[in-house]
């Protein structure tokens, strides 16, 4: 089920947006107005995009986490389609995009600004329910 329109607005900025916050503090954000997302330990949340494997490529909202080299958090990314937000991973988004999980995962994700880092983007994503260490 997409996220209620009244809860995703006050939950996200619209798709379009260049928009990047990072976690200060445990609770505490700052607009992000950096190039380059350093690898600092800290979280960041922004806008970029995710190209399914059916090729379909769309706005999301991802969270980036430079504690580790997984860097995205799977828990905390949303994808943008027809006016929607949904988790990436919710039977009603393939459903939508006239897919299934296993035609369209895994995907690779790119954010708006890109990772301090040798590899640049696009980045692929942790196999789903795979084990970390």
């Amino acid at each position: 089920m997409p996220v209620p329109a009244d809860y995703a607005d006050d939950l996200f900025m619209p798709p379009e947006a260049r928009y990047a916050v990072v976690y200060v503090g445990p609770c505490t954000v700052a607009t992000f107005e950096a190039k380059k997302i350093p690898l600092d330990g800290r979280k960041y949340v922004m806008h970029g995009s995710i190209r399914f494997r059916t090729s379909a490529s769309l706005r999301a909202k991802l969270v980036i986490d430079t504690t580790d080299f997984d860097f995205l958090e799977l828990d905390g990314t949303f994808v943008y389609f027809n006016g929607l937000w949904y988790r990436w991973d919710e039977d009603a988004l393939y459903t939508a995009m006239g897919t299934s999980k296993d035609a369209a995962l895994p995907f690779t994700w790119l954010p708006d600004f890109p990772l301090d880092h040798d590899e640049q983007g696009p980045y692929p994503m942790r196999a789903y329910g795979e084990e970390t260490s």
